[in-house]
């Protein structure tokens, strides 16, 4: 399913490019209810290069043809097995990757939404899932969805491997790219490595262009989600316990490593929210 934007919806002119120029197409990788939609259309506007949701390696394949324009792909691949596990090498089809991180306590309710609208036939990003119906999925499947986050962020992490501008990896932070205070700095350092992945990107990097394209797309509801329904997602506390177990996990694994400068300040925030999320409301237990 193609889902680039249409001309009218670029701040940027909508980029005409020769039949012979190659877009270096790169993967734009989350967990399922990430904000993959709205990260995917803020790159979008800030290169006036298109954003494709693919799932079958035919499309793979064609991405980087002469001509096609798609910069931006949208994958939830290994959560989603949209490509067969023994056939899949991510550099196989493109050299570079935006992994798109939201914390697991947003990001799984997020996703539970997503199944809620779909196996019920309400329109997509419209309606969020009641309050009993998040209590029941989460104690039949929270502790399952915390372990495919991690296996998702760990997939992506480990196959790019040189984080920042000039390398081969950014890490878009949900809640750094919606923060109004911000928001804008984490626009500007994504636009700064896509301009960095290769010279026919040519993103907007002014800093005053770079600021307005962010409140148009994420703040001023040109991509927002405006679902109905109460956002208040409780969590036990085992299943509070079991993020931060998982999230140390993580750290441990990469605070060794070369990139680690880059994905453990996010984890030591993402612990943080955790031990808030603890402390700002009671039990789970006692709404029962």
């Amino acid at each position: 399913a193609h889902t680039e934007m249409p001309p009218e919806n670029y701040p940027l002119a909508y980029r005409d490019i020769p039949s012979d120029m190659v877009v270096p197409a790169f993967w734009q990788a989350s967990y399922p209810g990430s904000g993959a939609d709205m990260n995917g259309a803020l790159i979008s506007a800030l290169t006036g290069l298109g954003f494709e949701y693919v799932s079958d390696l035919e499309r793979l394949a064609h991405l980087n043809d002469p001509g096609d324009r798609t910069l931006s792909v949208k994958t939830h691949y290994p959560r989603l097995l949209t490509f067969p596990p023994e056939d899949f090498n991510p550099h196989e089809f493109m050299d570079s990757l935006v992994l798109v991180l939201r914390h697991p306590m947003s990001a799984i309710p997020s996703f539970l939404n997503f199944e809620y609208e779909r196996d019920n036939d309400i329109t997509s990003h419209s309606t969020r899932a009641p309050l009993d119906v998040w209590m029941l999925w989460r104690d039949e499947n929270f502790e399952d969805e915390l372990q495919a986050w991690v296996d998702h962020t760990t997939f992506w992490l480990d196959q790019y491997l040189f984080p920042g501008f000039g390398g081969d990896r950014f890490i878009s932070v949900y809640e750094g790219v919606t923060d109004d205070i911000d928001g804008p700095k984490h626009a500007q350092q994504l636009a700064e490595f896509l301009g960095s992945i290769d010279e026919h990107i040519q993103p907007a990097t002014d800093p005053d262009a770079v600021a307005c394209i962010w409140y148009k797309f994420i703040k001023a509801g040109h991509v927002a989600t405006h679902r109905h329904g109460s956002t208040y997602r409780p969590l036990r506390q085992e299943h509070i316990d079991a993020m931060v177990d998982a999230l140390l996990g993580l750290r441990a694994r990469y605070e060794a490593r070369e990139d680690a400068w880059e994905i453990l300040p996010i984890l030591d925030l993402y612990l943080d929210m955790a031990e808030d999320k603890r402390n700002e409301e009671p039990p789970a237990d006692e709404l029962e």
